[in-house]
């Protein structure tokens, strides 16, 4: 859903979208220490993020290909 809505450009989809991949990690994952420099499975947006900043994450061979 939010790579759909990141390649649609769509706002309001890509916030709710992102809301509710958030929820979802923050409801079954693990969190980690604050200082730990463990890895992870995901990297994920912060929660404030807007769409163009995403697009410019993406952009340029990113995690989605053009």
């Amino acid at each position: 859903m939010v790579d759909s809505a990141v390649r649609a450009g769509n706002e309001d989809a890509f916030a709710d979208a992102l809301r509710a991949l958030l929820d979802g990690v923050r409801r079954v994952g693990t969190p980690h220490e604050v200082e730990s420099l463990d890895s992870s499975d995901l990297i994920l947006p912060m929660a404030d993020a807007s769409l163009a900043e995403v697009q410019d994450l993406l952009a340029d061979d990113g995690l989605i290909p053009g």
